[in-house]
């Protein structure tokens, strides 16, 4: 389902993507010992930053890759015109 600019179904990818990268990064992102003073530290904005990042270059990745396609699919549309008026 298109809609503009983009689909759902990618905007969904890309939310998992991003959901996922938030996951695999969380001990090294938001979590921070402090072993002489025996505390933990919570750096909670750091993961909305991971995943509003991962969320935005999923995104933006996805819409590269299908403007190539159809630049690629008009290339070669194109050439098949030019090979008809040779032809005919």
């Amino acid at each position: 389902m298109a809609v503009g600019l983009f689909r759902w179904d990618e905007v969904r990818k890309s939310l998992l993507a991003s959901l996922w990268f938030m996951f695999l990064t969380f001990p090294i992102m938001v979590i921070r010992v402090n072993t002489i003073y025996k505390t933990v530290e919570w750096r909670w904005h750091r993961m909305a930053y991971v995943g509003v990042g991962a969320f935005l270059l999923s995104f933006v990745w996805r819409f590269l890759i299908r403007r190539k396609e159809a630049g690629i699919k008009r290339a070669e549309e194109s050439e098949e015109e030019t090979l008809t008026r040779l032809n005919a």
